[in-house]
């Protein structure tokens, strides 16, 4: 194993958890994602700040506000907004310069550099670091007076940016190649006007601040490829760390799904580089799993041939047992408890004599399709992201997007 590279993963993971969270995190994207034609569409819109639905206020940088016009000027430095009465309000330098009704429409601004907009949250008592993004921003408010943030990208800032948001930067780059085709790969699969957003429901993007050199050559290297099996776009599945086997598509999406060939186990012991490749356990107090589960007897009676629950059941009375998937067992806790809890699905569930259960997990993610770990190790073996691509779906094919 290369000292350099397990020094860098090493580094990597006591730097920047926040990536490794959004890794984890990418476990609950991809439930209702269903490809179809492929199309290309020059530009993609993007729902803010996601995971924070309740903004009341945001901080921007280097803005031009292009709707709606209105007399005076609003320079470009700094300026607030903030919602009142289904108003916004935009402050500069703590002067009001001007008010606007979004029951008339959306107000959108463009960036006034090539650097992009860059944009602060307030989210009850905190903030958000700035991010920067390129295109414009439409902002408008809810009933609420909830600010909402959408940002229309050019598809290349995009993928570069989900590329950076999703892997470390310094990734090798065939590794990042592969990431870019799955994105590229998604993108191709979306409805007419879908608007994508910025969280792990769909894929993370957090900001030009996540763009490398490297990140952007990786992505322009293979611009306007994707995955097809059968001349389609395949579901592009990934996740952080497979722990030794990947699960098939069935795993979190059910027996009565239609399963797909190209998503079938594969073994991988590349990702054992990943600081989750190791046994994490957790204890689940019984205060917690009655709050959860509504039940202390919690037993798993169904793993697949990678070792992860498939079935698990909760309840010792007949009249009063309840069968659940291990991947909805395993987001429940996740939702309930944090995902730092059970980071994988690969999990073994060890009754206490407290009541509580030991739970001992490896891996990081739901474990089907592209093992990212295992991608950046084969591309440090020397692995192409065709090579790469293939090994974790097996029959596709890197395709020129039409």
């Amino acid at each position: 194993m290369n000292i350099q590279l397990k020094n860098l993963f090493s580094n990597y993971s006591k730097k920047n958890t926040h990536i490794i969270q959004v890794v984890i995190l990418c476990s609950i994207l991809f439930f209702s994602y269903q490809p179809s034609k492929a199309k290309t569409n020059q530009t993609v819109h993007v729902k803010l700040f996601h995971a924070y639905p309740n903004i009341s206020q945001v901080i921007i940088e280097n803005a031009n506000v292009i709707y709606p016009q209105f007399n005076g000027y609003i320079s470009p430095e700094e300026i607030t907004i903030r919602c009142k009465n289904h108003h916004l309000n935009i402050s500069q330098n703590k002067k009001l310069i001007t008010s606007f009704n979004t029951q008339s429409g959306k107000l959108v601004l463009n960036s006034s550099t090539s650097k992009g907009i860059s944009i602060k949250a307030n989210i009850q008592n905190t903030q958000t670091n700035f991010r920067t993004y390129t295109g414009k921003i439409s902002i408008y408010s809810d009933k609420n007076c909830n600010i909402h943030l959408e940002n229309e990208v050019l598809i290349d800032d995009y993928v570069a940016v989900v590329v950076g948001s999703e892997t470390p930067k310094d990734w090798p780059a065939e590794a990042l190649k592969a990431q870019a085709i799955l994105t590229q790969t998604r993108l191709a699969s979306m409805k007419p006007n879908q608007a994508l957003v910025d969280s792990t429901q769909d894929e993370a993007y957090l900001g030009m601040e996540y763009v490398s050199t490297q990140v952007r050559q990786a992505a322009q290297s293979v611009k306007g490829q994707i995955l097809t099996y059968e001349s389609k776009p395949i579901h592009a599945y990934y996740h952080s760390t497979c722990a030794g086997k990947t699960s098939s598509e069935n795993y979190f999406a059910g027996d009565n799904f239609q399963k797909q060939p190209y998503l079938k186990p594969v073994n991988c012991s590349y990702c054992s580089i990943s600081p989750f490749w190791k046994i994490h356990s957790s204890v689940i107090s019984a205060e917690q799993l009655q709050r959860i589960f509504k039940t202390l007897s919690i037993e798993v009676i169904e793993t697949d041939i990678a070792g992860r629950p498939i079935q698990i059941k909760l309840g010792d009375n007949s009249n009063n047992t309840k069968i659940i998937s291990g991947y909805q067992f395993w987001l429940s806790i996740g939702q309930n408890l944090g995902w730092g809890k059970i980071p994988g699905t690969l999990y073994s569930i060890k009754k206490l004599d407290s009541g509580s259960i030991l739970i001992e997990s490896k891996g990081a993610g739901h474990g089907v399709g592209l093992c990212q770990w295992g991608a950046a190790e084969q591309a440090r073996l020397g692995k192409t992201h065709e090579q790469i691509l293939n090994y974790y779906f097996p029959g596709t094919k890197v395709s020129i997007q039409k």
